[in-house]
C-alpha cells in the first residue's frame, strides 16, 4: 500500500496511525466503516463552523457544475439529485441563498417556475468543497488496475447502500 505524500512530497504519517485506521484482520470493510466515521465527523464540523452540511454542500457544487454546463437546475430537479423532499429542498435552498451561495430567480419561460443559479459562476467548485479536490488528487495516483478495483468495489458497496435505503422504505 503506498503512504499519501503531502504536497511538498514527504511521506505523511503511515495511515495505519489515524484513530480512525481499520484493524489489520478487518480489511477494506474496516476502511470502509472508518470513511464512514470520518465522514460523518467531518460533517459536523463543517456544520457546526458553517451553519451548512452535506446536502447544502452537495446542492451548491451542482448548481454550480450544471450552469457551467449549460444546464437550467429548478428546485424540483435538485431534489431528485439530491434525493430529499421538495420542503427540505426548500430549508436548503434557504440556506445557500442567505449565505450567497445561489439565487433564485423566475424561469425565463414561465414565471411560476424558479431556477436556481450560482451566485458567482466563476466561483471555483472546491471553494464548497475542497476535500473533493484531494479525493481526485489521490485518486489520480491509483494505477488502472486499481482504480478499477476500488470503483467496482465502491460501486457494490454504493448499491448495498441505496438496497437498503429502499428497503427500509
Amino acid at each position: 500500500m503506498r503512504v499519501p505524500r503531502a504536497a511538498g512530497g514527504d511521506d505523511l504519517v503511515d495511515p495505519s496511525a489515524h484513530p480512525l485506521a481499520p484493524d489489520a484482520a478487518g480489511g477494506a470493510a474496516d476502511a470502509l466503516e472508518s470513511l464512514r466515521r470520518a465522514q460523518t465527523a467531518r460533517s459536523r464540523q463543517q456544520i457546526a463552523s458553517q451553519g451548512h452540511g452535506e446536502t447544502d454542500r452537495l446542492a451548491a457544487r451542482h448548481v454550480l457544475e450544471q450552469a457551467r454546463a449549460g444546464h437550467a437546475v429548478s428546485p424540483t430537479t435538485l431534489a431528485r439529485h439530491l434525493e430529499i423532499s421538495s420542503a427540505s429542498t426548500t430549508a436548503v435552498l434557504s440556506r445557500l441563498v442567505l449565505a450567497h451561495l445561489v439565487t433564485m430567480e423566475r424561469h425565463p419561460d414561465d414565471a411560476r417556475r424558479k431556477i436556481v443559479l450560482p451566485a458567482d459562476i466563476t466561483d471555483d467548485p472546491d471553494l464548497y468543497d475542497p476535500v473533493t479536490k484531494r479525493i481526485r488528487e489521490i485518486a489520480a495516483d491509483l494505477s488502472p488496475a486499481e482504480d478499477e478495483l476500488i470503483t467496482a468495489f465502491l460501486l457494490r458497496v454504493t448499491a448495498a447502500l441505496q438496497q437498503e435505503g429502499e428497503d427500509a422504505l
